[in-house]
Parts: structure tokens; C-alpha cells; sequence
């Protein structure tokens, strides 16, 4: 993952399609979610590039220093569970 002037760029080296959501840390304290498979995602030798104003955040807009949780996932195979994944950026 990489920090590009005012987006994060998320590259997926998976054999598989990666599914993600991006919060900025202390709104992620205050929200509940569900992972699913019909948000944004990025295919196999894909980048998406993820602009800091799509980042949820507590209504402020994404500045330096500030932590974005990276939550990743993919679909599981028939009779496994789903694992969830994070990364933390500091911006």
C-alpha cells in the first residue's frame, strides 16, 4: 500500500478478488459494520486507488498524521470462515 498525495493506492497480489473498507481510526471506534461482497473490491493484479474524501471519517477530511484502518477480506471457501483482515496508515 502506498500514500500518494491525497489517496491511498491498495495493490492485491492475492489469488483472489479483495474486498475492502477503509475508516479513519477514532470513527472506527464509533461505527458498526458488516463485511460483504457487494462493496468495493479490487481484482487479482489490480490497484484500486482509494481518494482520502471516500475514507470514512467523523465528517473531517483526511489529513497528515491521521491513522486509517484498512479492513480486507475475500471470500471463503464452502465451509470456511471468513477472515478479516486490517492494516493501520498513518497518513
Amino acid at each position: 500500500m502506498l500514500v500518494e498525495n491525497s489517496a491511498l493506492k491498495i495493490s492485491n497480489h492475492s489469488t483472489q478478488k479483495v474486498y475492502y473498507f477503509t475508516v479513519e481510526q477514532n470513527a472506527a471506534a464509533k461505527i458498526n459494520w458488516v463485511a460483504g461482497f457487494n462493496g468495493p473490491y479490487i481484482s487479482v493484479g489490480q490497484t484500486a486507488e482509494v481518494q482520502f474524501d471516500k475514507i470514512y471519517s467523523d465528517n473531517q477530511p483526511i489529513r497528515k498524521g491521521d491513522k486509517v484502518i484498512l479492513y480486507y477480506w475475500s471470500k471463503p471457501e464452502p465451509g470456511n470462515d471468513l477472515v478479516i483482515k486490517n492494516l493501520l496508515v498513518v497518513i
